[in-house]
């Protein structure tokens, strides 16, 4: 078992090597957001700083280091703030800056700070005492060790769990707003971000059972593994990513940028989608459009887009379809939301698969994609989960379907 572990504080230490060259990346890098990249720079950095913790303690070099593991020990209120910080910029870029009573988010990492550095003042065999929970009859040591042991990790664990469900919160409103905003969602969503809070909900999980449950030797090391693999994990996942994805690391794609090298499509502006938000959450209680008006406005919304078929626009947003109407935009947002009972997403797709299936009809041989990117789509993969939801079976099985039905008639006939 000692020597399966060896090699384990090596790999820490190449993480942690890894995310600080990453975070100064982030440090530098001029495109996007810069406040969006600062704040994953950090994130990345508290990562880094747990990894040379674990380092210091499988090494052997903690009663040396013990000055420098008590330094880094102010993180476990970092995690949870940062990632936040970070989704609230990447999902209303712009709209929060950190003055304030924004600072009231790092009072938690301030009292940790104040706590644990002021152990620098001591003696490194004292600190070692009081970190390490050794045995000592001094009452303020005592008092040290219980903030930093059980206070620390209730207080911890409370803090994390409510920053994760706020950035789980935000990322879903965000998608609530692309869907009542967009057509397509190849330019605008934020899997990236989904990546990285899921990610950072399994190095959670982790730390949570390491901390919470009591398996044996055995286990408990093999936590503790799981615990700093995946937070390496993480980090180089991070890289990955970013190289995959040259955006990665952006408030959002500039306005009017495509992501495929495509013509550049017009996003609207994020006080819009914050409007149709506001309106959506009021439920339009507040609004002059009456049921009655709603109907007649949705019934000439629908003749306007079978007749110029605007859905064929594959970078079609409800801001868009409002201004080619001459509507305001929450009035178009309700009615396809009351009338149809759809976002705007669902709405548009639904014509784009209606038209799908007539050229299907029409040209049987023709292929399958090429006729969903005549209709509006942009893809294969958003092409085939509209066509599921809107019609019940997969385009293959649609065209099946209409080879039997044109079977059974010729033998009717």
């Amino acid at each position: 078992m000692s020597q399966q572990f060896s090699i384990i504080p090596v790999l820490y230490l190449l993480g942690a090597a890894h995310g600080a060259f990453l975070a100064i990346a982030l440090f530098i890098h001029h495109r996007g957001s810069k406040r969006a990249n600062i704040y994953l720079g950090l994130y990345t950095l508290v990562f880094v700083a747990a990894l040379i913790d674990y380092f210091i303690d499988l090494s052997g070099l903690a009663p040396s280091l013990v000055q420098l593991r008590a330094f880094l020990w102010p993180k476990e209120f970092l995690y949870g703030v940062l990632l936040y910080f970070y989704t609230r910029e990447l999902t209303t870029p712009g709209k929060y800056r950190l003055r304030g009573r924004q600072y009231w988010h790092l009072a938690p990492v301030f009292a940790h700070i104040s706590v644990t550095w002021t152990l620098l003042l001591l003696p490194k065999a004292d600190q070692y005492t009081i970190l390490y929970e050794e045995p000592t009859e001094n009452p303020l040591y005592q008092l040290w060790i219980i903030l930093l042991d059980d206070v620390e990790l209730g207080l911890s664990v409370i803090q994390l769990t409510i920053y994760l469900l706020l950035c789980l919160r935000l990322l879903r409103q965000h998608r609530e707003r692309l869907l009542q905003t967009y057509s397509f969602r190849e330019k605008v969503s934020l899997d990236w971000l989904t990546y990285l809070i899921w990610g950072t909900l399994v190095v959670y999980f982790i730390w949570l059972a390491e901390q919470l449950l009591e398996l044996g030797d055995r286990l408990d090391q093999a936590l503790d593994f799981g615990l700093g693999i995946s937070m390496v994990v993480l980090i180089y996942s991070m890289s990955i990513l970013g190289l995959r994805q040259a955006q990665i690391f952006s408030a959002s794609r500039s306005q009017g940028e495509s992501s495929d090298g495509k013509e550049p499509a017009t996003l609207p502006k994020i006080d819009t989608i914050e409007e149709i938000d506001r309106e959506s959450k009021q439920k339009y209680r507040n609004s002059a459009l009456s049921a009655e008006l709603s109907a007649e406005l949705m019934g000439t919304v629908d003749q306007a887009m079978e007749q110029d078929q605007w859905y064929r626009d594959s970078s079609l947003s409800l801001p868009q379809l409002a201004e080619k109407l001459e509507l305001p935009v929450n009035y178009l947002s309700q009615a396809i939301n009351q009338q149809k009972g759809q976002n705007f997403f669902d709405y548009i797709n639904g014509f784009r698969v209606q038209e799908v299936t007539r050229l299907m009809q029409e040209s049987p041989s023709s292929n399958v994609l090429d006729l969903a990117l005549s209709a509006g789509f942009n893809s294969k993969s958003p092409f085939y989960a509209a066509f599921r939801k809107h019609t019940g079976v997969t385009p293959s099985q649609y065209r099946k379907n209409l080879s039997s039905s044109d079977d059974s008639s010729q033998i009717a006939s």
